[in-house]
């Protein structure tokens, strides 16, 4: 999954989900937490089990935390004829999703930001910032 898509939530929290994340993904969705961009993660059910996978392979005592605060607030959603799906009002609150929102595809997962993070989070890398890190990962 790839690219930006600018959109905006209406009322009732409905948001288009593009429909190149539709087409490799399919039509429904796990929406979680995003804890450090404050932006919500896009999953299909095939990568959240993977993500979720993962987790399990770390400690328990670390884990258990994570998982209680990930899951307890994530939501199964299946897009509608329109290719929308409801984003819950605690995910929205959380990611301060309001009107206009940014969906981005970032490999194997989408994320909704609001425009505002997501504009604040492009200020602040800059390519020398991008580029420490591939150097530092030796990339």
């Amino acid at each position: 999954m790839l690219g930006n898509f600018p959109y905006s939530i209406d009322a009732k929290g409905r948001v288009f989900i593009p429909s190149k994340f539709r087409e490799k993904q399919g039509e429904e969705f796990i929406l979680i937490k995003n804890v450090k961009h404050k932006c919500i993660n896009v999953f299909s059910p095939h990568e959240w089990e993977e993500y979720m996978s993962k987790l399990k392979t770390l400690p328990k005592l670390k884990t258990d935390d994570i998982m209680r605060y990930l899951c307890s607030s994530a939501a199964e959603v299946t897009c509608d004829s329109q290719g929308r799906v409801v984003v819950p009002q605690e995910l929205r609150e959380f990611a301060g999703l309001e009107k206009e929102v940014m969906i981005i595809g970032i490999e194997n997962r989408g994320e909704i930001w609001s425009v505002e993070n997501w504009n604040a989070y492009n200020e602040s890398l800059s390519e020398a910032s991008v580029l420490a890190a591939l150097e530092e990962l030796d990339f």
